[in-house]
């Protein structure tokens, strides 16, 4: 229950990157525009949505993947806490992470 508040409250954070939804996923709250997953409030932190370009940036600062159980999620980083504390450079690292998942999903459709 506790865990699910502060998720919440990670979530707040986000609020001038535009609308969004958010769905009950692995504990926590999937984080979703347009249909296209770009984040998730879990496990008391934020990780967003990464791609080759955008996870050294998340990493030259420390962080590290997502992970559940015995799964490690590859493209899903930990929101450094001095990005979590800038409400303007949050706003442009959920854009990355979006833009992360709209080329994801447009190499999905590209053909074979």
């Amino acid at each position: 229950m506790f865990e699910q508040l502060d998720n919440c409250a990670q979530v707040q954070k986000l609020k001038s990157f535009g609308p969004f939804e958010m769905r009950p996923m692995f504990g926590g709250f999937g984080l979703f525009k347009n249909n296209l997953y770009f984040g998730i409030a879990s496990q008391g932190s934020l990780f967003l949505r990464t791609d080759e370009v955008t996870r050294h940036e998340f990493t030259s600062l420390g962080s590290s993947p997502l992970q559940c159980g015995f799964y490690t999620f590859s493209n899903t980083y930990e929101v450094p806490e001095s990005v979590k504390n800038d409400p303007d450079l949050l706003a442009a690292w959920a854009e990355k992470a979006y833009r992360a998942a709209e080329k994801a999903a447009e190499d999905c459709d590209a053909p074979v």
